[in-house]
């Protein structure tokens, strides 16, 4: 080594070959004196010391393969092939190996094996540029996933520009443009590459958590859990896609399935999150179950969410469930109060000064209320104009100009509210309104000035067909529920109180002789105890049938103003001895004509807060309506004029275990009434 340290490179050569000629057992001494030959050339030299070498390491292949190529270079081409094709035995896809023996069959003029091996080597290298080309992309999608994970979205998007150039049209290039726009908050394209690398049959974890949450993101719930549970199954031990699923639960309506999923997830990581996550989906799946919640049960929930609430009060879904928790135990001002705090802490958030609404107008505070009110139309829960338009602030209009009202909410709502088209006939001489199809026969009559045009249904939601047909420059528009604000500045009451129905003669007598046929009782008397619309903040003002037992001990007939089947009912009061009368060929869910002649027929109207009571005071008809008191516990007062509607209520308390005690109290009523 010194010697070859100095330069003296002969020198040296002689010393290691006179070590290998002495010590033949030693590999190294043999094999680097064969590889001194070798390099020098002395092909003959290099052959017989690494045949030693080989004796000392039969198993080392390299060894072999210089042996080959000193047999090529001695123009020994056969024993070259030779040693090649036993190397190619333990060798596959070796570059230089199939060079040489292309080259060595070449040499000895056997072309076609020349030209065979010239083919395997054009794959196998083919083949090692496809594993570069891998590999570097590999390399610049695993720097571009960092960098969007880090928040350099610049510097991603270059890089998988780069990428791009050098294999378009792959998953993984797709899958990561999905999560690039996905972080920039750009999901309608998210949504495409996301797409399209699932559709390529990527499945690696991240496709589960980017594709699941893009499409929580935007709406799409069902697609979006096919996706994250295909992905709980793919990857059991992702915590990310499984918390993914339990948001989409969530956001789904699926409470049930979120309150099982943030309590496994609590389990496994413990998380002030998660705890505040199950309190909100315990609480919506108690808003929306149908059966009515007891006393206990609620107490129960208060005492879970409300410390809860105290500790996060910034949370907007926590502070919401609290307040309605608040109005189900008749502390409807707390519930306000909690209302407050979170318009304080965001004064951009909408929902809150929606939600405040109800509480308002029940406490009698109408300017508040509407202010309130109007917030709905931004939150979704009334119709939303979302554009530039003539609004109706209630100045009359000129005989060129058209009025055009929308229609709102629910069917009640909507009869409540035509109380209020009164006004608009007085102050337009061209009006036309948006009208639930079932209603347009009863409004017609009640309000000949004004055309009645049909509103169209998407699930839920209104819609409202041919609208840009009646918008005009000379067009002012008003939504029905905002008439209140315009009689409020008149009047200071929120409704005109006058009956509207106009019916037709025939159809009035027609069901006053139906009346005329029953036995002849001192009254006859509807009753209205439950709605098909059912979900825990409804329920709290739900009767149970047994609950309107007081009624019937009335010198009355009975008469069930239910649109629904009440033949279970029928029979629970037939074993008390109690018989309900019910027209079973009337439609009293569409046919509103034939409806309002019947209440017309009553000398008494006792509903719950539903459209019932809407159509007896339209019709003109002695009602009373059952209200849960969401402002405190008092209960069996009643209260004329109660929230500016010029309606009569009984206010009872939502968690009231007897109601039968506030039935009772419009029972005292209705003979006060008869005998004054």
């Amino acid at each position: 080594m010194e010697l070859f340290n100095q330069g003296n490179k002969e020198d040296g050569y002689q010393v290691v070959r006179l070590m290998a000629d002495l010590c033949l057992d030693n590999f190294a001494y043999q094999h680097t004196a064969g590889l001194i030959a070798f390099e020098n050339n002395n092909q003959e030299a290099a052959q017989r010391y690494l045949w030693r070498a080989a004796e000392c390491d039969p198993n080392n292949l390299e060894l072999y393969f210089t042996l080959a190529q000193s047999y090529f270079r001695s123009q020994q081409y056969v024993s070259c092939l030779n040693l090649l094709t036993e190397l190619e035995q333990h060798i596959s896809g070796s570059v230089e190996l199939l060079t040489l023996k292309k080259e060595a069959y070449e040499q000895i003029g056997d072309k076609p094996n020349a030209m065979r091996y010239r083919a395997l080597l054009r794959e196998v290298q083919q083949s090692e540029e496809i594993v570069e080309l891998e590999t570097t992309l590999q390399e610049y999608y695993e720097q571009a996933q960092a960098l969007i994970e880090s928040g350099d979205f610049s510097d991603a998007e270059f890089l998988l520009s780069m990428a791009q150039e050098l294999k378009d049209g792959d998953a993984e290039h797709d899958f990561l443009w999905a999560y690039l726009y996905h972080r920039q908050d750009k999901n309608e394209q998210a949504k495409i590459k996301a797409e399209l690398a699932y559709k390529k049959g990527f499945r690696k974890p991240g496709i589960y958590y980017v594709y699941g949450y893009i499409l929580n993101d935007l709406g799409e719930y069902p697609a979006a859990r096919e996706i994250l549970q295909e992905g709980v199954k793919a990857c059991p031990q992702s915590f990310v896609i499984y918390e993914t699923l339990a948001k989409n639960y969530l956001k789904s309506g699926a409470y049930e399935q979120a309150l099982k999923a943030y309590r496994k997830l609590n389990a496994d990581k413990p998380s002030d999150e998660y705890r505040i996550q199950m309190a909100i989906a315990e609480f919506k799946w108690l808003q929306s179950s149908n059966k009515n919640l007891d006393y206990p049960t609620v107490r129960q929930f208060q005492d879970k969410l409300l410390p809860l609430y105290h500790q996060f009060p910034e949370n907007i879904e926590l502070a919401d469930a609290a307040a309605k928790i608040y109005q189900w135990l008749g502390m409807g001002e707390q519930g306000d109060l909690v209302y407050q705090d979170l318009i304080e802490r965001y004064p951009n958030v909408l929902s809150p000064k929606w939600n405040r609404h109800s509480y308002l107008w029940m406490s009698k505070q109408y300017e508040a209320f509407l202010a309130s009110y109007r917030f709905g139309e931004q939150c979704g829960q009334r119709v939303s104009f979302g554009r530039e338009i003539n609004r109706w602030q209630g100045q009359v209009l000129n005989d060129d100009e058209t009025l055009l009202i929308y229609c709102e909410q629910g069917v009640g709502d909507e009869i409540r509210f035509a109380h209020n088209y009164a006004i608009a006939a007085e102050k337009a001489k061209n009006v036309i309104a948006y009208t639930e199809p079932r209603l347009i026969e009863m409004f017609s009559l009640a309000f000949p000035a004004i055309k009645f045009i049909p509103c169209g249904f998407n699930g839920s939601s209104r819609t409202y067909p041919d609208e840009l047909l009646h918008i005009k420059d000379n067009t002012f528009i008003v939504a029905a529920g905002d008439l209140m604000e315009i009689n409020f500045r008149e009047s200071g009451s929120l409704m005109r109180t006058e009956p509207y129905v106009v019916l037709p003669t025939e159809l009035t007598d027609f069901w006053q002789q139906r009346i005329k046929q029953l036995p002849k009782r001192k009254f006859n008397i509807g009753i209205s105890w439950r709605s098909g619309l059912r979900n825990q903040g409804r329920n709290l003002g739900l009767l149970d049938v047994m609950d309107m037992l007081p009624v019937f001990e009335l010198d009355a007939n009975i008469i069930s103003l239910q649109y629904d089947d009440v033949s279970k009912e029928c029979k629970q009061l037939q074993k008390r001895g109690k018989d309900l009368v019910v027209f079973d060929d009337l439609d009293q869910k569409n046919d509103f004509m034939g409806v309002a002649a019947l209440y017309q027929s009553l000398d008494f109207v006792i509903s719950v807060g539903t459209s019932v009571g809407d159509i007896a005071y339209a019709a003109g008809v002695p009602a009373i309506m059952l209200y849960a008191n969401y402002l405190g516990q008092e209960e069996g007062v009643l209260h004329k004029d109660f929230s500016g509607w010029g309606r009569q209520y009984y206010l009872f308390s939502p968690l009231t275990k007897d109601k039968s005690t506030v039935v009772q109290q419009c029972v005292k009523d209705i003979l006060t009434r008869t005998e004054a």
